[in-house]
């Protein structure tokens, strides 16, 4: 049950909130005026437009960070730096390197959704408030979206690409178009008031609310989740399946390119409710009509082909490039994994792979396990190549390439994210 909000709870919420915009260098009683005052003038902007808006604007200004992605053996090892515990030593150097360059608004280690996942496998409800932290300090509030946005906004980058239709279409960089906030990982709550309430005031205070959201760090949301057991953090995938069927998989096929088109099969099922949502949207777009939501299930084989073979054909012939990784890594992943007959898949290999797919083709630099880094950087994959992605696992050799990167004397450095994302123009069209 809530605590009852008396003198002392409001009074405590009310320093929290200081708080988090004291941490973005943003003056909230000054913010909250101007916020006001600005939804006000732009009452002709609907609720989804101005998210849009908003968060391209913000995607700008992510994409121009380099991107560090960690995975959990990098974040528990700096939490241990942080709160004093034995690790090594090489650990502490790379958090005061880490630190320094977010504090100078040159690097963002995002959040993300595994991330996210594997911190709620932690048991110890202190260590986990510490590496949410942690996560606070050094993703400067910046979380990859969803799987399925990401997939979306790759499908649409995709077709956009290969089609003369839209030739003409300006397109974004799609590292502009990936990216949320933390207050995000529990959902999106858009506050609705009953109808007593005029919508242009529940307009205003809903856009007012999208700007509050961007504040809030995980630290103080990681509680909601709490009720959610570490034993009940699973992954999508059966592996005691996938081992046992291993040798039959590698009976059947000859060559690693006929095993990883398997692979992909099911990674195009596993995709079709998002891959048919960016139809319906570019559908929209191209109508001016409602996005109309397709009922996948209720489509023939025959009506699913086209899609199919389409993405089938482009990695059959080595022709989708480095475009639709969400597509690509898994099933590149699982077929080495298949490939490998005396190597058994265990639940922390396949958070590994979750991690791999936002890693590799959207960070700079991916800090991971060793196997891990074997495994995509192998003649098989060649994934680190395809992406132009560094991959790292030994914590010593990447302070040394941080290091080189971002010297300590260096005087390069930019505003923190959400002042630059509120000192300028969130009703802007992007240009």
């Amino acid at each position: 049950m809530d605590p009852p909000l008396d003198e002392a709870v409001l009074e405590k919420m009310s320093q929290s909130v200081l708080a988090w915009f004291a941490r973005a260098g943003v003056d909230y009683e000054k913010f909250n005026d101007e916020r006001w005052a600005i939804h006000r003038a732009h009452g002709d902007v609907t609720l989804e437009q101005y998210r849009c808006r908003l968060l391209h604007r913000f995607g700008q200004i992510v994409a121009r960070k380099t991107i560090v992605y960690l995975d959990l053996k990098y974040w528990i090892n700096l939490r241990k730096v942080v709160l004093g515990q034995p690790t090594e030593l090489a650990y502490t150097a790379l958090f005061e390197i880490l630190q320094q360059a977010v504090n100078r608004g040159v690097l963002v280690c995002p959040l993300s959704f595994w991330v996210f996942e594997e911190l709620l496998k932690q048991s110890d409800p202190a260590t986990r408030k510490a590496t949410a932290i942690l996560i606070d300090k050094l993703s400067s509030g910046v979380a990859f979206m969803h799987h399925g946005e990401i997939v979306g906004q790759e499908v649409i980058h995709f077709i956009r690409t290969i089609s003369p239709h839209y030739r003409d279409v300006k397109q974004w960089p799609i590292r502009e178009c990936i990216w949320t906030r933390t207050f995000s990982f529990l959902g999106d709550r858009i506050p609705v008031w009953p109808e007593t309430i005029p919508q242009s005031d529940q307009l205003l205070a809903q856009k007012n609310m999208e700007d509050f959201h961007f504040f809030i760090p995980l630290e103080d949301i990681i509680d909601d989740a709490a009720v959610i057991t570490p034993e009940s953090v699973k992954p999508g995938y059966d592996v005691a399946d996938i081992n046992r069927r291993k040798t039959q998989v590698r009976r059947e096929h000859k060559s690693f390119k006929s095993m990883f088109l398997a692979e992909l099969m099911h990674t195009i099922k596993e995709n079709e409710d998002h891959w048919y949502s960016s139809m319906s949207y570019l559908q929209s777009l191209e109508t001016g009509g409602p996005e109309e939501a397709i009922d996948v299930d209720a489509l023939s084989e025959l009506q699913k082909r086209p899609s199919i073979n389409l993405i089938y054909w482009l990695f059959k012939k080595d022709k989708a490039g480095n475009q639709l990784p969400s597509y690509h890594i898994p099933a590149a992943l699982y077929a080495a994994t298949s490939w490998d007959s005396n190597r058994q898949l265990t639940e922390n290999d396949v958070f590994d792979f979750y991690h791999a797919q936002l890693a590799i083709p959207y960070s700079d630099l991916f800090l991971t396990e060793s196997s891990l880094k074997a495994l995509v950087c192998s003649r098989h994959l060649r994934l680190d190549e395809i992406y132009n992605t560094e991959i790292i696992s030994d914590p010593n050799e990447a302070v040394t390439k941080l290091r080189l990167k971002f010297p300590s004397n260096s005087d390069t450095s930019s505003e923190p994210i959400l002042k630059e994302l509120f000192g300028g123009n969130t009703y802007a069209r992007s240009s």
